[in-house]
């Protein structure tokens, strides 16, 4: 089946953070038992300026900052290890797409890139995997709809194009059961590597609609395990491949920055089209400005370093390896202020932007997401939740060696559509070598 690939729009984008938590263990972790609480009133948002809705060109040339990338500078605390899913925000946006009009689909589509076509390619995947043989990759949505037969009789839920057992009454008037059947879905679809999504705070008499977006991954390689030097001064646990093939490893920003790819097994379905690219210092470089060089890459330069296809390597080296260490942490936070510095204003204080929807607009958009990766493969998965409200080699060979001994940030995606399934930073490995 040929799969569309996603077309990435326009973006605003500014360099604001959401004020978030994390979990990094050295052990298994478990996720917050702080569900998610969607506020009741909007909050007010500031119009944004000039330098938060447009993006220059850093090289004079007309090419556009990746919506992806824009993503990652406003939604990752750099504080802490961090990850988000970009394709699971975009395919809850896309549920509300054919709602919008005006100022608020205006918004969608340069804040997210959504359009009709891209649009069209997130739920041409969404059936693909749905349909597919493997329980390897999961995405699934749900529209809770109020059991308020006021609110219920005002929305016209056949703009979201969802099937009828995706779509779910909302029980407003039992906010504890209503949130325990979103966390069920939640925690069925991720296998429960997300629970407690929300609490029985987020739902209350002028809930409308939830809108509910979860993605779930769990891919296999196969390396060897290994230890590393971290920058702390520290060994971890890593896994390692002493003879890797050199057509997975590009040198970038002048060879400041090591690009490594990992490509997963071929899971149930034969497909083996899913990869996790890390960007990280190059053992020659001076100092650490991975975060500079990846937030500055323009959407066909992202395209470019991450295109592999028919690439074949560096060729004055003889041999390759690598070490990476392994991380697993989890994170859930707030979107709303982000998005609202990126230029998505009206979405959440206007409802004339969803009147083919009804009289709504979004009270908040809350995120969550975990990840474990070692030498066995990754198991990663993400929710996202929109609340809608009511408005009344050889010795002698030369070997190129890759250590992520640093803070590096990785990709993972699926390389024949070029969907970006998950973002994230390492800050700090998890699993300390024992002493």
């Amino acid at each position: 089946m040929k799969i569309n690939k996603l077309l990435i729009g326009l973006m605003a984008c500014s360099m604001s953070l959401t004020a978030c938590t994390a979990t990094t263990d050295n052990t298994t972790t478990q996720p917050t038992d702080n569900p998610a609480v969607f506020p009741t009133e909007s909050t007010e948002a500031t119009q944004p300026t000039e330098a938060n809705i447009t993006t220059e060109p850093t090289d004079g040339t007309e090419d556009t900052m990746n919506i992806d990338i824009g993503m990652y500078k406003n939604f990752v605390n750099k504080n802490e290890n961090w990850l988000f899913s970009p394709y699971s925000i975009k395919d809850a946006f896309s549920l509300l797409y054919e709602g919008t009009e005006g100022k608020v689909k205006d918004e969608f589509e340069t804040v997210l890139g959504l359009n009709e076509e891209s649009v069209a390619a997130i739920r041409e995947y969404d059936a693909f995997i749905k349909t597919s043989d493997t329980d390897s990759i999961k995405i699934a949505n749900r529209a809770y709809v109020s059991n308020d037969d006021k609110i219920r009789n005002t929305l016209d839920i056949d703009v979201l194009g969802l099937d009828k057992d995706e779509i779910k009454d909302l029980q407003v008037d039992d906010p504890k059961a209503a949130a325990e059947d979103i966390n069920t879905f939640v925690s069925d679809t991720t296998n429960e590597k997300i629970e407690n999504f929300i609490s029985e705070d987020f739902i209350n008499e002028d809930t409308s609609l939830i809108l509910v977006n979860a993605l779930y991954f769990n891919q296999a390689w196969d390396f060897d395990k290994g230890t590393i030097l971290w920058s702390d001064g520290k060994q971890y646990k890593a896994f390692q491949n002493k003879d890797y093939s050199l057509s997975n490893i590009k040198e970038a920003d002048d060879g400041a920055i090591d690009v490594l790819r990992l490509n997963y097994i071929n899971d149930e379905s034969g497909r083996n089209n899913y990869a996790m690219t890390i960007f990280c210092k190059s053992e020659n470089a001076t100092d650490n400005h991975v975060d500079q060089y990846f937030e500055s890459l323009s959407d066909d330069e992202f395209r470019d370093i991450m295109n592999f296809k028919d690439y074949e390597g560096l060729k004055e080296y003889g041999k390759a390896e690598f070490y990476v260490p392994n991380f697993e942490f989890e994170n859930k936070c707030s979107l709303m202020n982000s998005l609202q510095d990126m230029g998505m204003i009206d979405a959440f204080s206007s409802a004339d932007g969803f009147k083919k929807l009804g009289p709504v607009c979004i009270s908040d958009v809350v995120h969550a997401t975990y990840i474990k990766t070692n030498e066995t493969g990754t198991e990663a998965a993400a929710a996202t939740g929109i609340g809608m409200k009511m408005m009344s080699a050889q010795i002698e060979e030369k070997v190129k060696m890759v250590r992520a001994n640093d803070t590096f940030v990785f990709v993972i995606s699926d390389t024949d559509t070029d969907d970006i399934l998950f973002m994230g930073r390492v800050v700090q490995p998890t699993e300390p070598v024992n002493r």
